[in-house]
């Protein structure tokens, strides 16, 4: 009898040893991906416009279409989870998240691209997201797609990404053809050239009112167009810490050498123009090639469809030139989820949940309508279709560089660029000055940046 008990007792000890091992790693487990939502919560949720539509080809479609669309689904699978939406505008938007932050008044979830949010991590607002990820889902990002959410001061993720558009150049064909100059184009995999091979092609195409290139210099909207021929000779913005903005290096130099070359040899068009006017003069068959993204592309088609431009208008893509032996190098406008601090955990885990279905493959298939490429590797394929845009910038991604998104003050320092670029090109500054003026002025202001962070 007491040899039984003993068994009982010994059963029950070793029973409940189980239940405690399978609750302690059931406890670990959601400690990675944990966004299980336990109470009734109800998010803010911003945006800005990025495209009109669900598919982007409705006649009568709206910017709020494709997130309704996507905030419904997503409540309907997570009835705990209400979501108030706001569009906010392109023009003062970013002010207004900035006085929110500020009054303590933020959303919950916030739709942005990288260089904006980066910045708000850079103050505090925004919350790491990676203990919610799991090892499966972070493997479900294609090759350094994961790490596009990165902030390289702590290496924490606090952006998660859904889509992205790489700048590359975009090519009237049709020029080049009839110029007898098509063989000058870039015919290897992915289309990189070297700058030798690139001014030879302008040189072959800049005549009869028409010039090879358009360079971006009348505002701040050109630093992916300028920085990556910068980029191509080995210049960066930043160092890798980002503590030092180090452009004004020999590579840098040599950079800006190479632009203000395409200028003095006319290879350019007279007047640095904004990316508007380039996109103008390049449909207007003025401009043989234009720094560009895949909706670039997609606008030309549509005009074409439409009978905005005359044809014939065939369009070609290349990487921006780079050093012989060099990888081709360039931006990515990458665009995704911020999720703010609210000091609520339930209200954060709700949020990261959110943030996380964008990532779905469900979600992912649908944002070609804007011209962007999944990050989610099982969605690329049906997302980018028979578009030649978009599968190049697929396949270019991984020789995209940060020119320093994550550093609180970067608009600043973009801002402060392109007036140094116009002194180059008038030739009132040599490019070494320039470009020594021009980390000055931008240390200045990421530091005034810093202190009101």
């Amino acid at each position: 009898m007491l040899k039984k008990l003993i068994g009982m007792v010994l059963a029950v000890v070793l029973i409940t040893s189980i239940f405690a091992g399978c609750g302690a790693q059931k406890e670990g487990a959601q400690k990675e991906g944990s966004d299980n939502v336990q109470k009734e919560v109800t998010l803010n949720y911003w945006a800005y416009w990025l495209w009109s539509g669900i598919k982007g080809d409705e006649k009568d479609g709206q910017p709020e279409d494709w997130h309704k669309y996507v905030l419904n689904k997503f409540t309907e699978s997570n009835p705990k989870i209400k979501v108030n939406f706001e569009m906010i505008p392109w023009a003062g938007g970013p002010e207004k998240v900035n006085v929110a932050i500020a009054s303590k008044t933020q959303p919950d979830v916030l739709i942005d691209s990288e260089n904006r949010v980066k910045g708000y991590a850079a103050r505090g607002a925004t919350l790491a997201v990676d203990e919610f990820f799991t090892k499966e889902e972070i493997d479900g990002y294609i090759d350094k797609g994961w790490d596009s959410g990165k902030y390289a001061v702590d290496g924490k993720h606090y952006f998660v990404p859904f889509g992205f558009a790489d700048t590359y150049l975009v090519i009237n064909k049709t020029i080049f053809d009839e110029a007898g100059a098509t063989n000058l184009l870039p015919n290897n995999e992915l289309n990189t050239w070297t700058f030798d091979e690139f001014k030879t092609a302008l040189k072959a195409v800049s005549k009869n009112g028409i010039y090879g290139f358009g360079l971006t210099a009348k505002n701040e909207q050109g630093d992916s167009n300028n920085f990556s021929f910068l980029f191509g000779f080995g210049a960066r913005t930043f160092s890798p810490d980002l503590s030092k903005i180090v452009l004004n290096s020999p590579e840098g130099v040599k950079g800006m050498e190479f632009l203000l070359s395409l200028v003095e040899e006319k290879l350019t068009a007279p007047n640095p123009e904004t990316q508007a006017d380039l996109n103008e003069l390049f449909t207007q068959k003025k401009l043989a090639i234009i720094g560009g993204a895949p909706s670039t592309e997609d606008t030309i088609n549509a005009d074409l469809k439409n009978g905005k431009i005359q044809g014939p208008f065939e369009l070609a893509r290349a990487m921006y030139p780079n050093l012989p032996g060099k990888d081709p190098v360039g931006f990515s406008n990458n665009v995704g989820v911020a999720v703010f601090k609210s000091g609520d955990a339930d209200r954060e885990a709700a949020a990261v949940k959110l943030a996380k279905y964008f990532g779905s493959a469900e979600i992912e298939k649908t944002i070609a309508a804007g011209g962007f490429v999944p990050f989610v590797k099982s969605a690329v394929k049906d997302a980018i279709g028979g578009s030649a845009g978009l599968k190049y910038a697929a396949d270019t991604y991984k020789f995209m560089v940060d020119p320093g998104f994550g550093k609180l003050g970067y608009a600043e320092v973009r801002a402060a660029f392109y007036p140094e670029l116009q002194a180059v090109f008038i030739k009132t500054k040599t490019p070494q000055q320039a470009l020594d003026d021009f980390v000055k002025i931008a240390t200045e202001k990421v530091a005034k940046a810093a202190e009101k962070k």
